[in-house]
């Protein structure tokens, strides 16, 4: 049986009566920036996360810009991170204990707005709201995110002991695991055996940031982060979904280990 690699059609089908009325009562009340549900998904991510505060943003790039403008990271500051990601696609937040950063992130978001029509931060700041319908689906969405880490520890379970390298999340962090990636040897010829088996894989990610062309002015060449080059040639991401049952798994597992 073919497994689907994310099968969002069918997540949608377990809440559907939840993100239709969500989406409805939305709509009933026209306010499509800034509305109420905002101000619920912030809450929720709160004590979901712990912290004093979170905002909400367009993208995920934006909640990385947000975080340096606020702490007014400048031309020459040391930011230190990893080539072994990617852009960051649509829908952000930003989480800090600091009530005056927290204060400065939400007026940037705003275009660096303290008030309607005043703006304190003149010349700075991001159009980088997250929309209304947006928070009202992950509102949803975001009550049934255990269920993804019943897929994940299935994986897990299945798959310690083997000779693979699995995902690691500290006792005191959680994981929304967009992706289940595992480290493995021989990659093609393990991708084409799975394909063979009706078994979907991806690759996050196959080319390093620095290796990018977008990022060729920083000067940066083949070899000069060799961990995160070597990783994107062993990395494989195995199907991730709410429908991917216990026998899925256990028939990727067989599938992983060279024969």
């Amino acid at each position: 049986m073919k497994i689907a690699f994310a099968n969002i059609q069918y997540q949608y089908q377990l809440y559907k009566n939840e993100i239709d009325k969500a989406i409805q009562n939305a709509l009933d009340k026209s306010h499509y920036i800034m509305g109420e549900e905002v101000a619920q998904l912030e809450s929720a991510l709160e004590k979901f996360t712990g912290t004093k505060y979170a905002m909400t943003c367009s993208l995920g790039i934006d909640a990385l810009l947000l975080a340096m403008m606020a702490l007014d990271i400048k031309p020459g500051d040391e930011i230190i991170t990893t080539p072994f990601t990617f852009i960051a696609g649509d829908g952000g937040a930003i989480f800090t204990n600091d009530e005056s950063l927290a204060i400065k992130m939400k007026q940037l978001i705003v275009h660096g707005q303290n008030k309607r029509y005043h703006h304190e931060y003149i010349g700075i700041g991001i159009g980088g709201r997250m929309d209304t319908i947006q928070c009202a689906i992950v509102n949803v969405k975001l009550k049934y995110l255990a269920l993804r880490q019943e897929v994940t520890s299935k994986y897990t379970q299945v798959l310690e002991g083997r000779n693979l390298i699995l995902p690691h999340i500290d006792k005191d962090f959680t994981s929304s695991f967009t992706q289940y990636s595992v480290k493995i040897k021989n990659f093609d010829e393990i991708q084409a055996r799975l394909k063979d088996q009706g078994i979907p894989t991806a690759v996050h990610y196959k080319m390093p940031l620095h290796l990018q062309e977008c990022f060729e002015y920083l000067g940066y060449k083949k070899g000069d982060f060799p961990i995160a080059e070597t990783i994107t040639q062993e990395i494989m991401s195995l199907p991730m979904n709410l429908h991917v049952s216990g026998e899925n798994i256990k028939n990727i597992a067989e599938n992983l280990v060279s024969k």
